[in-house]
């Protein structure tokens, strides 16, 4: 068999439907114009195959080939509307630094990163930064301290305005008197919910039309107000206050204690500080007041003894917070009771109490879930 005879037969063998005889190939007595018939046969139809396969190949490339869709022409309405539609788009984001500086949507997202400290003064920039920087929500929590003898009425005035655009309800007056309440009174509106007054000159009357004008105080801080009498308090205490804070007010004792049980019902929160309070104030609080009075810290009330505390478990089982801070009359007994009764109890700050021993520690460490326990200046370290 020849070369080329041996190639068409193995060419052959891949080729579906085409096939040389085994006889044919085996037949040595096979005359010579069989085999160029044979072969010139096997070469016809490998050059079928080939086209076939070309043509095959080169139509697939044409079909992928991606065709560009037909352009759909609009109406000339349309194309002028499209147009400016595509205008206010664009129109809507800055393209230049000092139009990205006066963008509301980038602003309100860039004052987030500064303090209300520095917003102060970034709203000193410009009008737009201003106006942004005064909308509600950017002050919330902010206490402005006002120092009265310092500042002149008018001053005052325009604070009062800027704190009336900024839905600021949180103020601290400084070494005020009886005309500065008058004057806050007119010039603010009834949106504040806390106000502080310290070392204060302000009388009963002062107090009792502070709280009168403005009803929505719930929280109210007293510290040095020391022309503040007992009647004051019973004649200027309203039910909405719901937290109490009265410290050195040399005033302030078991009646004033009497007032603050009976007119706020409501108080969740009360701190106290006073020298002339006796275990007899504590006996003013009643049931009525254990479902709501959940803080109560009596800092250095050095009259207090464990009967004061006997008065606090029984009339406010349901306290979370309870200090004890500088109370040094108070003994191992009284935190033990505190220990056994106060079950609700998670924070306890017995400081400065020098008459606490390590027998306290171990009450609380068994019968109280505590997550914060202050004690500092103790007689722990006497007993071992």
């Amino acid at each position: 068999m020849s070369s080329l005879s041996k190639a068409c037969l193995e060419i052959s063998n891949s080729i579906k439907g085409f096939r040389l005889s085994r006889s044919q190939s085996s037949e040595s007595g096979t005359s010579s114009r069989e085999s160029m018939l044979s072969v010139r046969s096997a070469t016809n139809s490998i050059s079928r195959v080939f086209k076939s396969a070309t043509s095959r190949v080169r139509g697939g490339f044409d079909q992928q080939q991606p065709t560009a869709p037909p352009q759909r022409q609009r109406p000339p309405s349309a194309s002028r509307y499209y147009d400016k539609a595509m205008l206010a788009l664009a129109s809507n984001y800055p393209r230049t630094a000092k139009d990205l500086l006066q963008d509301g949507t980038f602003l309100t997202k860039f004052f987030r990163y500064f303090t209300p400290i520095e917003r102060c003064l970034l709203g000193q920039v410009c009008i737009a930064w201003k106006n942004i920087l005064y909308e509600r929500g950017w002050w919330n929590g902010i206490l402005v301290v006002i120092r009265c003898k310092e500042s002149p009425l008018d001053e005052r005035e325009k604070l009062y305005r800027s704190l009336s655009q900024r839905a600021i309800d949180s103020i601290c007056l400084m070494h005020a008197t009886d005309a500065d309440m008058e004057h806050l009174i007119i010039n603010v509106p009834s949106q504040l919910r806390s106000v502080s007054l310290k070392q204060c000159n302000i009388t009963d009357s002062g107090l009792e039309m502070l709280l009168a004008k403005l009803p929505s105080i719930y929280r109210l801080e007293l510290v040095g107000c020391n022309e503040l009498t007992e009647a004051g308090f019973w004649s200027s205490l309203t039910s909405s206050v719901i937290s109490l804070t009265v410290a050195d007010c040399i005033n302030f004792a078991d009646d004033a204690v009497g007032a603050v049980s009976q007119l706020l019902p409501s108080l969740h929160e009360f701190n106290l500080q006073a020298y002339h309070v006796t275990d007899a104030a504590l006996a003013y609080f009643t049931s009525k007041q254990s479902n709501t009075l959940s803080v109560l810290r009596l800092t250095s009330c050095w009259e207090l003894t464990n009967h004061a505390v006997v008065n606090i478990v029984q009339s406010l089982p349901n306290l979370t917070v309870l200090s004890l801070s500088g109370c040094s009359k108070i003994t191992d007994d009284g935190i033990e009771i505190v220990a056994e009764t106060l079950k609700n109890l998670r924070i306890l700050d017995l400081s400065w109490c020098s008459r606490i021993t390590d027998s306290s520690l171990e009450a609380i460490a068994c019968d109280l879930n505590l997550d914060e326990l202050t004690l500092d200046r103790l007689g722990v370290y006497y007993c071992c």
